[in-house]
């Protein structure tokens, strides 16, 4: 039975972005979970400010004095600190005065660090799971600009060369990256490198959680992670699935009639939609089953399963997205160009397989990872 992933956002399809060549853009990981940056913007009455950041691509030139008043803009709405306000301001001049020269700037503060430093006290130590961001995002910054001056071999190379990526890539993306030349194939190739390198990322802060929340939860994510085989279910299904034997009952009916969730709006439509993950239901309505049965609306399993169940929702989401809209507009050498693409990471064949079969492999990259912050 072919796996089916939903829209994981709210209203319209959403553009998907790729930004440091192997990181989805961070506004990305606030959309999947509900948090909608155009929403903010819009209630700070901002709109147009976000759009004026949304129309610039990377490749575009813009002008210092433009820059310069977007940066102000953004520090003025945030109020942001003095202290934050120095530090962008020292690093757009820095950008500013490197691209003057004609020099590259893959030094400078990329989107993940700004985000970072917009996030963090002054001071206060990062986790895991951020180094790990902004790791990938420092050590992919040359091949970036190489690939905005259109050099993209040499781009490609950059990453090959570079031992930290060594993980992330396949026997079969390796040769492809060795032999692309034009933009479009470089860009099919990172989206595929991004999904290993979000799994990565999910399972890396899976083992940050379970060391500060002192648990033995292993298991978060390959809980709402789809199975292979008749009876498979998407995320949101295997959510429905954790939630209903964790409460106690063996079937839908059962967890219907629940006497925990007497006081909770049920209906039997929405729990078949949630159970066959065709819906996600709303966050409001969740908080309240966990309340319902734990006592506590943010109990922490539910709510990291939940957290997972979006995340890997998305992942299959944009991986179908790809599938479903490039192949029509690529040349016969092209699609030979990026093979092994549309397979999914390290050749496996389908969704399932392919994150059950890596989870291993990340889970003892995270723990020895996670040593080298205590």
């Amino acid at each position: 039975m072919a796996l089916k992933f939903i829209n994981p956002f709210n209203g319209n399809p959403t553009k998907i972005r790729l930004t440091e060549f192997f990181l989805f853009h961070p506004h990305t990981y606030l959309d999947i979970a509900g948090h909608s940056i155009s929403r903010t913007f819009k209630l700070m009455g901002k709109e147009s400010l976000l759009k004026r950041l949304d129309a610039i691509k990377p490749e575009d030139k813009v002008s210092p004095d433009r820059m310069r008043s977007l940066i102000a803009e953004i520090m003025d709405v945030s109020k942001a600190p003095e202290e934050l306000r120095k530090k962008f301001s020292e690093e757009l001049e820095r950008a500013i005065e490197n691209e003057e020269r004609g020099e590259s700037s893959h030094e400078s503060m990329g989107m993940y660090e700004a985000m970072v430093a917009g996030f963090n006290p002054p001071g206060r130590a990062l986790g895991a799971t951020q180094e790990f961001l902004l790791k990938i995002e420092r050590e992919s910054r040359a091949a970036l600009a190489l690939m905005h001056k259109r050099r993209f071999a040499d781009a490609a190379q950059e990453i090959l060369k570079n031992k930290f990526f060594a993980p992330f890539l396949w026997e079969g993306i390796r040769d492809a990256l060795e032999r692309v030349t034009d933009f479009g194939t470089l860009l099919l190739l990172r989206a595929s490198v991004a999904m290993e390198v979000f799994l990565a990322v999910m399972v890396i802060y899976e083992s940050e959680y379970e060391a500060a929340a002192g648990r033995d939860d292993p298991s978060c994510m390959l809980d709402v992670w789809p199975t292979v085989g008749l009876q498979a279910k998407n995320p949101f299904g295997m959510l429905f699935e954790w939630t209903k034997r964790e409460s106690g009952v063996s079937t839908q009916r059962a967890f219907l009639d629940h006497k925990a969730l007497k006081e909770v709006e049920m209906d039997e439509l929405r729990l078949k939609r949630w159970s066959s993950g065709t819906h996600q239901p709303r966050k409001e309505w969740l908080d309240c089953v966990a309340a319902g049965l734990w006592g506590n609306a943010e109990h922490p399993e539910f709510q990291m399963r939940l957290g997972y169940a979006q995340q890997v929702n998305f992942l299959g989401h944009f991986y179908h997205l790809l599938v479903a809209r490039l192949p029509g507009e690529m040349t016969v050498s092209q699609a030979q160009e990026a093979y092994p693409w549309p397979n999914f990471p390290y050749e496996y064949a389908d969704f399932a397989s392919w994150g059950r079969s890596r989870y291993p492999f990340w889970r003892d990259y995270a723990r020895d990872y996670r040593a080298k912050f205590k």
